[in-house]
């Protein structure tokens, strides 16, 4: 109980649809988990999986560097043109 209240924790409330919650409560229990804690292992193995940039299958996302940006930024683009409601509405 000790180690729970050395820590900082916030109570929040989830706002799910019923099927969704009974599927989260049924994929925990068959686990073993507690529903909570099955929610905060989904939410930092996702975190974990972005941050080390990987995707659902563990395996690694090609990534642009913030060093790549002013490279990225002299891609011309293609314009896509006007939806047949736009040439109607503005007359082109």
């Amino acid at each position: 109980m000790f180690s729970i209240m050395s820590k900082n924790i916030v109570v929040t409330n989830l706002r799910v649809e019923q099927n969704l919650w009974l599927q989260i409560k049924s994929m925990a229990a068959g686990i073993g988990l507690s529903t909570n804690e099955y929610i905060i292992q989904i939410v930092q193995e996702a975190s974990a999986r972005k941050e080390l940039a990987l995707d659902k299958k563990g395996v690694e996302i090609k990534t642009r560097s913030i060093w790549e940006l002013p490279k990225l930024a002299k891609i011309k683009d293609k314009p896509m043109g006007l939806s047949q409601e736009d040439e109607i509405i503005y007359g082109i």
